[in-house]
């Protein structure tokens, strides 16, 4: 009995939620495992053995970042506002896992907990810059690129909300954030998309353009 409960605990927690336990849980083991080899070492000894724990913590992080470098410049690209420059090597990035879906893989290596496919983060990252320049129905059409990658991607439902709340349909806004809530997010609230979606209307003012890479 104990252990259908356990099963059911387990079935019923999102998968961010798993995701994070499973990760808590690995760093707990790893403490542990430098601990007891550390005990009987001398100082001196201790100081190689601490580095090969940082490296083995940051070495997954650094080869997700050389595999996905195109996905890397791009969110460099994104976050310094050049919207045409970030759409353009996202659908680079896109192309290349096309080529190689074995990258779709290399997402796991980032401590991500929300998403396992690459191309799905990618498509989201496309939805926020078309959220951004005001583009409702592009900004809908790559969030939902990114749920048919992933279905259980909480995040595609938030820029899902930012387009309704575009189209000023507070009601599906609202449904669609509930749902990223569901799955698992629950850091953004109505307010904060309403917000956003009031800058996105300001921004539409300078007639930007966005790409939208081909599937």
């Amino acid at each position: 009995m104990r252990r259908q409960s356990r099963r059911a605990w387990w079935s019923a927690v999102t998968r961010p939620d798993r995701t994070k336990l499973l990760y808590l849980s690995g760093l707990v083991g790893l403490t542990g495992l430098t601990i007891a080899g550390l005990a009987p070492l001398e100082a001196a000894e201790r100081v190689p053995v601490l580095l090969l724990v940082v490296v083995a913590l940051f070495t997954p992080a650094l080869v997700q970042a050389w595999l996905l470098r195109l996905h890397v410049q791009g969110r460099r690209a994104h976050r310094a506002g050049r919207h045409t420059e970030a759409l353009r090597l996202y659908g680079e990035q896109l192309a290349a896992l096309q080529q190689r879906p074995q990258l779709n893989h290399a997402v796991r290596l980032g401590w991500m907990v929300y998403t396992d496919r690459t191309d799905a983060m990618v498509w989201n990252r496309i939805a926020a810059i078309c959220l951004e320049l005001g583009h409702a129905d592009k900004a809908r059409s790559a969030a939902e690129n990114a749920l048919a990658f992933d279905p259980l991607y909480p995040q595609p439902w938030v820029n899902l909300a930012g387009s309704a709340l575009l189209e000023d349909d507070r009601v599906s806004a609202e449904r669609c954030l509930q749902q990223a809530h569901t799955l698992g997010l629950r850091s953004t609230s109505i307010d904060a998309l309403i917000r956003q979606a009031a800058a996105a209307r300001a921004r539409t003012s300078t007639d930007r353009e966005a790409a939208l890479p081909s599937e």
